[in-house]
């Protein structure tokens, strides 16, 4: 579990299968590891300095898109407020 970047050849099967995917959806992502290409690393996250080429994606189970971002601040106070129980999984 944890964040990584994902990227795949516009031709590839798993291409078309990253298109289906949506915010919380579970995916089992096989590929290899590599580099990030320069300036392009993101020192926010532990993983910045790869990503992984996709060979294969799998949606493990699929969720219906949240009223609310989790974690995003910036929604409106009462959605955040009516939507609490999924505000609270935001990490701060």
């Amino acid at each position: 579990s944890g964040l990584v970047q994902l990227v795949c050849d516009p031709s590839s099967k798993a291409y078309e299968k990253a298109l289906e995917v949506r915010s919380e959806f579970v995916l089992v992502a096989k590929g290899k590891a590599r580099l990030r290409g320069a300036g392009l690393e993101n020192p926010k996250l532990k993983t910045g300095k790869i990503e992984i080429v996709l060979e294969e994606l799998i949606i493990e189970n699929k969720s219906a898109t949240p009223p609310i971002e989790i974690g995003n601040k910036s929604v409106n106070e009462d959605l955040r407020l009516k939507y609490r129980y999924l505000d609270l999984r935001s990490p701060n």
